[in-house]
């Protein structure tokens, strides 16, 4: 819902964390790894 109201930011959740320069920690599609970067871009979208 969020990205919807973010015209520039487009693509998956690995492309829309380097656009808002947000750092993975761990490998992809790892859970505890997807989940954490899934909360710090929610977090940076809401700043």
């Amino acid at each position: 819902y969020l990205m919807k109201s973010c015209k520039n930011l487009k693509g998956g959740l690995q492309e829309v964390a380097e656009q808002l320069e947000l750092q993975r920690v761990g490998p992809q599609h790892q859970a505890g790894s997807d989940s954490l970067l899934t909360g710090m871009v929610f977090f940076k979208m809401r700043e």
